[in-house]
Order: structure tokens, then sequence, then C-alpha cells
């Protein structure tokens, strides 16, 4: 069993995320032992040049180093049991419904951790930050 966490790292990442059937290739480490188990993943989406990564926490007793291949698609009958209506997953991706009430507190733990790295982002490339508002 296994909770997963994808941090889709850009805007690009984000938008081809949110197309739908992504085929993805990357490298694994995974070390699992009882409810201890962390796995941490680097992969490059054929769909996208921005890098995507995964946290995966897992329980059970495994260990192991592979190379693999995933095939995402959406599951419509969750998103309609979460959202009580149909939602597409690119919808939700892009922001496009509001905040689910059942999902505030991670919504404002992922506001916080995104302003922090936007203050850093901001602090270590003053330049940017004026380049980007002029697009």
């Amino acid at each position: 069993v296994s909770d997963l966490v994808i941090i889709l790292n850009h805007e690009r990442a984000v938008e081809a995320f949110a197309k739908g059937g992504n085929l993805t290739l990357g490298g694994n480490l995974t070390v699992a032992i009882g409810p201890l188990g962390r796995n941490l993943e680097g992969d490059v989406a054929l769909r996208s040049s921005a890098a995507v990564y995964t946290y995966c926490k897992s329980r059970g007793l495994f260990a192991g180093v592979s190379l693999e291949g995933t095939c995402l698609i959406e599951r419509k009958e969750t998103n309609r049991k979460f959202y009580g209506q149909d939602i597409r997953a690119s919808a939700i991706l892009l922001g496009d419904v509001p905040f689910p009430a059942q999902a505030e507190d991670l919504y404002e733990i992922l506001a916080s951790f995104t302003e922090v790295y936007e203050n850093e982002e901001q602090k270590n490339n003053p330049g940017k930050a004026v380049r980007e508002q002029r697009r």
C-alpha cells in the first residue's frame, strides 16, 4: 500500500499532466520495512520537457532499484465521488474548480510552501520576477 505525492514543478508540467494519458519513464530506489518505507523518484514525462518528482510512502517489506514506465489515467468515478459532480482532472489541475472543503488543510499547507518557495526564488533571482511580470 502506498501514498503518493506528485510534484509538478513547472506550469508546463501541469499543462502536460492535465492533458491525460501521460507516459513517464524514470528510475526508482525503494526501501520499505513495515510502516517506515520511503521512495523518491525522478521522472521525465514524454509530453513535456519539465521534470516531475514523486514521493511515495509505502508499507510492507521491499527493497529494490528499477527502471520503469508509468501510464497515468483519469479516474472519473473517484473525481465524481469527491467533488459530487463530473469534473475532469484537467479542470482540477488547472484550478478551474473551487477547492473542496475536505481538502482545505492540504491547500493551506501547499499555499504556505508555495509562498516560501516564491520568496526564496525572488531573493535568489531578483531579475527573474521582473522578467516574468513583463510577459
